[in-house]
């Protein structure tokens, strides 16, 4: 992948679901940008728009105001410059892992040689090859996952957005498919848009953090995470990861009681 693709930009960014007096503001005054090959998590409260903001970078959403630019063109659809890993990897189950991985190649028209090519490049990178002729539902939760990862790069995108990819799996899998994507994603370093709500799983993968208001969602935190990659499980015991880790969660708490106390208001009115 080239270096100097896959820069987002965001600019005042306005999202409404519904229309007239039902609508609901959901994204508000969101800007944003993001250098070609960096690793970014969204955090926030629930129901902040961390999602709403990955599918508008999709092109599944389209903005009610403002523009969602990938290398300077609007974003207008979904696009082969963008892969998208999901909480659940939405496999086809009636094809074999391989035939998943080789789906959107096979769609853009690219040559059988380059399909089979890059279908087995990732499978080896997700460590997938030896199971390329199993079907989905023969693999654990990890593995299917990691299909998905492998899918979502399949058309080789300059971007990689993934939305809480690792929500469902238990704590031991999850540690484990967190070092598998740092090492996916210094393999083939396109820019990689993270949503969780796990604070310490942002500061061990990411290199900034942005943290998002309450609803309707805006930035109001950019914090940079220096620590150098690959970075070693035992750097969550460290000083500066543990102070981080205390930043994000306290500006999240803040914003948590604030959208708790406005709708109590709320329901005290109604």
């Amino acid at each position: 992948m080239s270096s100097n693709k896959g820069s987002i930009e965001l600019q005042d960014v306005h999202l409404d679901f519904g229309v007239g007096r039902a609508a609901t503001r959901a994204v508000e005054e969101m800007s944003l940008s993001v250098a070609p090959g960096q690793f970014i998590s969204l955090l926030g409260p629930s129901g902040c728009g961390k999602s709403t903001v990955l599918n508008m970078i999709a092109g599944f959403l389209k903005p009610t105001a403002g523009r969602v630019l990938i290398d300077g063109a609007p974003v207008s659809a979904p696009g082969a410059d963008r892969g998208v890993v999901f909480q659940k990897p939405a496999l086809f189950p009636w094809k074999t892992v391989r035939e998943n991985v080789a789906l959107g190649p096979r769609m853009q028209g690219w040559p059988k040689a380059r399909v089979e090519e890059r279908t087995d490049t990732l499978l080896r990178t997700v460590g997938l090859l030896e199971f390329g002729d199993h079907y989905p539902d023969s693999l654990s939760g990890g593995m299917q996952q990691r299909v998905g990862i492998a899918r979502a790069l399949a058309n080789d995108p300059s971007v990689l957005l993934m939305d809480e990819p690792f929500g469902a799996l238990d704590a031991q899998t999850r540690e484990l498919m967190q070092d598998n994507l740092l090492r996916i994603w210094a393999k083939n370093r396109v820019t990689l848009v993270f949503v969780t709500h796990d604070i310490e799983e942002a500061v061990f993968l990411s290199e900034r953090i942005i943290i998002m208001s309450s609803r309707p969602g805006r930035v109001i935190a950019d914090i940079a995470v220096d620590f150098p990659y690959p970075r070693a499980p035992d750097v969550i015991d460290s000083a500066d990861f543990v102070e981080i880790k205390r930043q994000c969660r306290e500006i999240i708490r803040v914003e948590s009681m604030k959208a708790f106390d406005e709708q109590r208001a709320a329901d005290l009115q109604s």
